[in-house]
């Protein structure tokens, strides 16, 4: 009659003693961890949290430590790997829901630029949550980098009604503007992103540029001075990046105001052009041939023209046409 009791008395104080060694080793790997971290000895805090989550492998926290960690560590693919298997094991909790887990397979997906992938995650994350900013800003990238530059404002000033202070959502909607040749509207959130975060060099050169563009030159250069950066650089840079592939504004032809008619082209300066030695600006135009698709055959000169005034080049086309391309000061 007493025995039973016992049994169950005998295995009650097993699984205390069981739940009480658990528990002691999980905060000395806990404080393992923390000296690790602040030594920056991450490849032990990894080894450290992997034995935690081998002791609670449902516990949400330790996942994201490891993710954390792994990032520190260079390791953004493998950060990203295991969000996912958050999600593909449903192991979340009331703090690390699903939404924050998607937004950071979003970030670290911009951050290594697989584009397709970030903005994938980024519709699921909108249909979670349409006021979610991370997913409103990445597809207000998105809609910009096909050109939808009416849609991606769309999407990034819902972004900045949510949150005012995103200097992120700021610098992609001033972009935004710019290419859609906005620029008093751009200066008015590039500034805001810049006073929000004013160590982003990606904020200042294009603030800088802006500046230049509307004719704070002063200004602009003083920013650029920050960032090592100098005034040859801005159209050059400009052109190489792009919104689709860098996050950063493309180099719009309809900026230029180009016109293609009967195998003629024609683009005239703007302000970003101006002041250029002869050297840049051929390197520049050069670029602008590039992107349309041309090669050239040869340029064009006259001895009686100014080559400021306009620039001449025989291209030939995809379809090996010549075009002639003019460039108008």
């Amino acid at each position: 009659m007493i025995f039973i009791p016992i049994i169950g008395v005998l295995f009650i104080l097993f699984l205390l003693i069981l739940f009480k060694i658990r528990g002691d080793k999980e905060k000395r790997l806990n404080k393992e961890l923390f000296e690790k971290e602040k030594q920056k000895n991450f490849s032990e805090a990894i080894r450290i949290v992997e034995q935690l989550i081998h002791l609670r492998p449902r516990f949400a926290a330790y996942y994201v430590d490891l993710a954390r960690i792994q990032e520190k560590n260079g390791n953004l693919k493998e950060s990203i790997k295991i969000f996912q298997k958050m999600l593909e094991e449903n192991i979340s909790s009331s703090l690390i829901t699903k939404e924050k887990i998607i937004e950071n397979i979003v970030r670290l997906s911009l951050i290594l630029k697989d584009y397709e992938y970030a903005f994938k995650n980024a519709w699921v994350l909108w249909k979670i949550n349409s006021k979610n900013v991370t997913a409103l800003t990445a597809l207000g990238r998105l809609f910009a980098s096909q050109g939808q530059l009416d849609k991606a404002g769309e999407f990034l000033f819902e972004a900045i009604k949510y949150e005012p202070d995103n200097p992120e959502s700021r610098f992609f909607l001033g972009l935004c503007l710019l290419d859609r040749g906005d620029s008093k509207n751009a200066v008015v959130h590039l500034e805001k992103a810049y006073e929000l975060k004013n160590n982003d060099k990606n904020i200042i050169f294009f603030l800088a540029a802006l500046y230049i563009h509307v004719g704070r030159k002063e200004r602009g250069l003083e920013l650029l001075s920050k960032i090592g950066e100098s005034i040859n650089s801005v159209p050059q840079k400009i052109l190489n990046v792009g919104i689709l592939k860098q996050g950063m504004p493309s180099f719009n032809l309809e900026m230029l105001k180009s016109s293609v008619s009967d195998k003629k082209i024609k683009i005239r300066n703007v302000d970003e052009l101006l002041g250029l030695s002869k050297e840049d600006l051929y390197g520049v135009i050069k670029k602008i041939i590039t992107k349309l698709g041309l090669t050239i055959k040869e340029e064009l000169k006259e001895e009686s023209k100014d080559v400021f005034s306009e620039i001449n080049f025989l291209c030939y086309d995809k379809n090996n046409s010549i075009v002639l391309f003019s460039f108008i000061k």
